[in-house]
């Protein structure tokens, strides 16, 4: 069985302080299988994924090069009374 080759990619979270860092996975790795292990409170209702500026499901296959946006969605406005 051949072996699956790394690929890297631009990361950057916008939640909290931010950051960003280059990171390299396997071929195959899916956005979701990413974050999962990046983020301990990884929940796709939480955050919008860009890649490439496109938004993007979790499902997304990374490929090498992409740069990789995660923002926290923006609480909803309440309108006082």
């Amino acid at each position: 069985m051949p072996r699956k080759s790394k690929l890297e990619f631009l990361f950057l979270n916008e939640n909290g302080a931010g950051y960003a860092s280059r990171e390299s996975v396997t071929e195959g790795t899916t956005v979701e299988s990413f974050l999962k292990n990046e983020m301990k409170d990884w929940n796709s209702g939480k955050y919008i994924i860009r890649v490439n500026n496109d938004v993007v499901t979790d499902g997304q296959l990374l490929v090498a090069g992409d740069r990789v946006i995660v923002s926290p969605v923006a609480p909803a406005k309440i309108e006082s009374a």
